[in-house]
């Protein structure tokens, strides 16, 4: 998958995140299970490029598939397309029915997928150089790591006597044995 395909799960969580924002009433209805459901089947036709993907599907199919009504899928389907999220045609049949519906991303689903591809981008070209500071060194974000080391282990003090570790109770005698015998074998090595 090239880097301007947009996953499926990013472009359902935008939407989701956006028909909040941008369509208030279609947050507590069902509308947004069917716009769910015709994204994924745009995304499938259209190759991971549901800007420009049709789908013909009937609506009573729909209704089925998702267990609502043919009445409320066709109600939906307007509020939808009132809304910009997706557009749809169908034209009458000689007997009078419609005949299957040909849907399209309306035009705040554009605007949305344009604007999170727009985002990728400018994160892909960005990730390159946050690379090559961390690489270089130059990263100004993060203290170096002897600070930071310093911060949690504080450096120790070599003025601790081992008289004062001998005035502990059972462990301070083996403390001061320890820190003599340090001490002696850094003159050794020096």
């Amino acid at each position: 998958m090239g880097a301007s395909v947009l996953t499926l799960d990013t472009i359902l969580s935008a939407t989701f995140h956006h028909t909040r924002k941008w369509s208030e009433h279609l947050v507590s209805n069902q509308a947004r299970d069917l716009l769910r459901f015709v994204i994924m089947h745009l995304y499938s036709e259209g190759q991971g490029n549901v800007i420009t993907a049709t789908w013909t599907q009937a609506q009573s199919t729909i209704a089925k598939k998702l267990d609502l009504s043919a009445r409320w899928i066709g109600e939906l389907t307007a509020r939808l397309q009132d809304q910009g999220w997706l557009d749809h045609a169908s034209h009458k049949l000689p007997d009078g029915m419609n005949s299957s519906t040909v849907w399209r991303a309306g035009r705040q689903l554009k605007r949305l997928i344009i604007s999170i591809t727009k985002s990728h981008i400018k994160q892909a070209k960005r990730a390159p150089q946050a690379q090559s500071i961390v690489a270089k060194g130059t990263s100004h974000f993060s203290p170096p790591f002897q600070g930071v080391k310093n911060f949690f282990y504080p450096p120790h003090k070599e003025d601790t006597k081992p008289e004062e570790l001998a005035k502990l109770p059972g462990i301070g005698s083996i403390l001061g044995q320890w820190l003599q015998r340090g001490k002696e074998e850094n003159r050794e090595k020096a």
